[in-house]
């Protein structure tokens, strides 16, 4: 932006010196117009481009929040014809079941 208000105030400078020259005042007073141009030029448009850039900082809307990072999805197990069949590993590991045993109380009961 340094640049531009540079080329701004150099373009009034240059008129005005054109416009002194061609009104014919002397050497000394164009020089000294073309001089107070370009430093009124310079500053003004500084204190505007400062004045315009805090102004657009004050009114920037708030930034987004962070993304959360995408969750990956889980997988599901596809279900084969062997998922409905019993374990056989898992039937060995069971405790085996048996019948209570008999004992004199319980045979008398008995019919």
């Amino acid at each position: 932006m340094l640049k531009v208000v540079r080329n701004l105030a150099l373009g009034v400078a240059l008129i005005t010196l054109g416009v002194a020259v061609w009104r014919d005042y002397g050497t000394l007073i164009a020089l000294k117009r073309a001089a107070l141009a370009y430093l009124v030029t310079f500053f003004l448009s500084g204190v505007v481009l400062t004045a315009g850039t805090i102004g657009l900082r004050a009114y920037q809307p708030p930034p987004p929040p962070p993304k959360e990072p995408r969750k990956k999805p889980k997988r599901r197990k596809k279900k084969t014809k062997h998922d409905d069949a019993p374990d056989t590993d898992t039937e060995a590991l069971e405790a085996p079941t048996t019948a209570p045993e008999e004992t004199p109380e319980t045979m008398e009961a008995s019919p």
